[in-house]
């Protein structure tokens, strides 16, 4: 029975969520936000690569071009997503699979705790419980939308990692600390990485404390524990280095740079909403984000006090820095850290933060419950009056605490709730510390089934925080209007589809989903083109969809055709790859994006003396021709490469209307040239006069290598499983063919 525990235990964590969330289930609501805005088309995108054979680098299908691999919050060299590309391979590509996605991360979490309990000696009973309060808890509900959730499901095994690493260094513990720390950090979500370390380094050193005491062979054990260390620092970068390196490459143009001191410590949480973890907050319509249920909370007060464990405070410690963390500029801990250590000053929405003090205070609560399991006799009875007094004190506390009469919308205020469910849940931890020890386990599962009712009912405005479920139905009809613009013209899809259709349906889109890691030039393009028909014509937009149409149509003039309500054809645009006889350089980038929306690229090649190099200043200097231009053919169209040909009449730049970036690199007949923005956005080479032939490839220095060695580790990674599940199965059999053996005689 034993070996079923597990796979029950992960049965009520799913069957849970979805009790809570029945919306899910239905046709109406669905998950939102970032799930179907942003991740849903890069799990479709990745079915792309597969079958192209290509490496997940660079995207030519949104903001006109983009780098994927530096972008970690895609998560595109993430594991965890491989499993939904080869999904999306095999047709399984519909909005359903981001419900399966936040699923697969709530069991990875909800089982990474139950697990870490469960090394700890608490009965099954309570590991669930421990599990639902973390995975349910209001600060994880609101991340079930974002990849926020991705890096904390691994939070739980990242501590079970270094712990046995501490207990036990060895090659199979460094191989999983690297892994799990890899997982956490290509895990889409680069902040929680950080923080995910702030909580496993302490508890990491207070391990290693304990053994080094233990073990009179220190230096022994000191000596394994860096060696193996190292080996899983070696597992760890071999895995996150190609996405590293593409970061690198990309972050310093971007527009998560100089992030402001008011960023990063803006903060809805304020000290005194440490009260929510208890059951009261001011607003029924914004619960709490600590609130865990009122048995958890019960629960906490009791774990230092019914079995005092000196480890235990480490928990408490981490709970409440990581509150006073969350709650940003309104604590004096965050401004602190951002004055003295600049790395605190990289993230922003300190809020998350409180995934450590839930994560802390699910422990600790867990811990408490198998206390209340165990004892007996006079520690038992004591452990009662515990009980009943926090609970008189949290009564007094919900009675005199502040509310309004009646909440808006008639809705009970919390703390009228949690009045309610106060006796039944002292009720039923008392009863536990009195019955049987034997019966005492199955009371827990009455306690948990009392823990969802609460959840449901306290967090219910965090659990509906939904959206209208995708209606994709019209989407090939609109796509059926729009000629050419998975290959030759580009679509400014500024709201008229949705849910990254660049990305779904491989459309050269201008726009698609913006986030902090955009580059600042395409910041300011998006930001200016939107209203701008010379800057959509000089970025080979054909069609412009969504926002702003009448402003676009009014610009173009004859030029533009009405399609549909809110979609125009522009007669006149830029091509794809084009030869200009004549080049404008200005002085700087504001003046290049400045004459584009005079419409001064229509007829020559507008270029920054600041982005070009002496040899090219002096190349592109003498090139003021007729202003004739000479389109190219596009011979070949990749994911991370294009390839095509050009007639130039006479020397000139051709501009290439895709994103310009570092990792561009250009061969012409067989030997290397120098790219160049050009156009403010886009790419440009100087070609002499003649036929030429040039082959565009994205290769972002060191990436490409160090996917040879991710995929290496990958493959010694999995073989090494192989090998040792076998080796274990082999001496499975042999115990038993050794115990049939022992038996035999006996029998006859």
């Amino acid at each position: 029975m034993r070996r079923f525990y597990l796979p029950i235990a992960l049965v009520i964590y799913i069957a849970s969520a979805l009790l809570l969330h029945p919306q899910l289930l239905g046709n109406e609501r669905f998950l939102g936000w970032d799930a179907v805005n942003e991740h849903w088309g890069v799990v479709v995108y990745g079915r792309n690569y597969l079958q192209a054979g290509e490496l997940p680098l660079w995207t030519p299908h949104e903001r006109a071009g983009h780098s994927l691999i530096g972008d970690p919050q895609s998560g595109v060299t993430y594991p965890g997503n491989l499993l939904f590309y080869l999904g999306a391979l095999f047709g399984f590509d519909g909005p359903g699979v981001m419900l399966l996605h936040w699923l697969f991360h709530l069991a990875v979490a909800a089982l990474g705790m139950h697990v870490l309990l469960r090394r700890r000696r608490t009965p099954h009973a309570v590991a669930v419980f421990g599990g639902l309060s973390f995975v349910l808890s209001a600060r994880l509900a609101k991340c079930k939308d974002q990849s926020t959730l991705w890096s904390a499901a691994w939070l739980p095994w990242m501590l079970i990692a270094v712990e046995d690493h501490a207990e036990r260094p060895s090659l199979k513990s460094a191989a999983a600390l690297g892994i799990v720390t890899a997982l956490c950090l290509l895990g889409g979500y680069t902040p929680n990485f950080f923080r995910n370390l702030l909580v496993v380094l302490p508890v990491f050193i207070v391990a290693l404390a304990v053994h080094i005491k233990r073990d009179p062979r220190r230096r022994r054990y000191l000596t394994r524990v860096v060696t193996f260390a190292a080996l899983a620092i070696a597992v760890f970068a071999a895995l996150v280095l190609p996405a590293v390196l593409g970061v690198i490459e990309l972050f310093p143009h971007t527009t998560r740079t100089g992030l402001a001191v008011a960023d990063v410590l803006r903060s809805a949480v304020r000290p005194q909403d440490a009260l929510g973890i208890f059951g009261y907050w001011k607003d029924p319509a914004s619960p709490s984000s600590v609130y865990m249920g009122l048995a958890t909370g019960l629960l906490l007060l009791v774990s230092l006090t019914v079995k005092f464990r000196l480890r235990r405070l480490l928990w408490l410690a981490i709970a409440g820095v990581f509150f006073l963390l969350a709650c940003g500029g309104n604590a004096f801990l965050l401004p602190m850290l951002v004055k003295k250590l600049s790395v605190f000053a990289l993230f922003r929405v300190p809020e998350q933060y409180a995934i450590g003090t839930v994560f802390g205070v699910a422990v600790l609560a867990a811990l408490a419950l198998a206390d209340l399991v165990s004892i007996s006799g006079k520690p038992a009875r004591r452990a009662g009056w515990l009980l009943l007094f926090f609970g008189l004190g949290l009564l007094l506390l919900l009675v005199l605490a502040p509310r309004p009469a009646i909440s808006p919308g008639g809705r009970w205020h919390p703390s009228q709730v949690a009045l309610v469910l106060l006796a039944p849940t002292v009720g039923l931890l008392w009863l536990i510390t009195r019955l049987p020890l034997r019966y005492r386990p199955r009371l827990v599962f009455a306690l948990v089934a009392l823990l969802l009712v609460d959840l449901g009912i306290q967090l219910r405005p965090i659990y509906d925080i939904l959206d209208r479920r995708p209606d994709t139905s019209d989407e090939v009809a609109k796509l059926a209007a729009l000629e050419g613009i998975r290959r030759d013209v580009r679509f400014a899809n500024d709201g008229y589809i949705h849910y990254r259709l660049g990305l779904r349906h491989g459309v050269r889109e201008l726009y698609g989903r913006r986030n902090m890691l955009m580059t600042r030039r395409y910041a300011r393009f998006f930001d200016v083109s939107r209203t701008s028909y010379p800057l959509l014509a000089a970025a080979n937009v054909r069609y412009h969809g969504g926002r702003f149409t009448h402003q676009i149509r009014s610009q173009a003039g004859a030029l533009a055709k009405p399609l549909a309500h809110n979609l125009t054809e522009l007669k006149e645009y830029a091509p794809h790859v084009a030869w200009y006889d004549s080049v404008r350089l200005l002085a700087g980038e504001a003046q290049v994006l400045s004459q584009m929306k005079a419409g001064a690229a229509r007829r020559m090649a507008l270029v920054a003396l600041s982005d070009l190099t002496a040899q090219q200043r002096s190349r592109l200097a003498g090139l003021a021709g007729g202003q004739r231009m000479v389109a190219g053919r596009v011979l070949a169209f990749g994911l991370n490469s294009m390839t095509f040909e050009i007639d130039a009449p006479a020397p000139g730049v051709v501009v290439v209307n895709e994103a310009y970036s570092t990792g561009w690199k250009a061969v012409r007949n067989g030997a290397e040239e120098a790219l160049f923005p050009v156009n403010y956005l886009f790419r440009g080479l100087y070609v002499p006069a003649g036929r030429h032939h040039y082959k565009l490839s994205f290769s972002p220095p060191g990436v490409r290598l160090a996917f040879v060695g991710y995929g290496m580790v990958v493959l010694l990674l999995v073989g090494c499983a192989i090998g040792y599940r076998c080796r274990r199965l082999k001496c499975r059999r042999s115990r038993r063919s050794a115990d049939a053996v022992s038996i035999a005689p006996q029998r006859e």
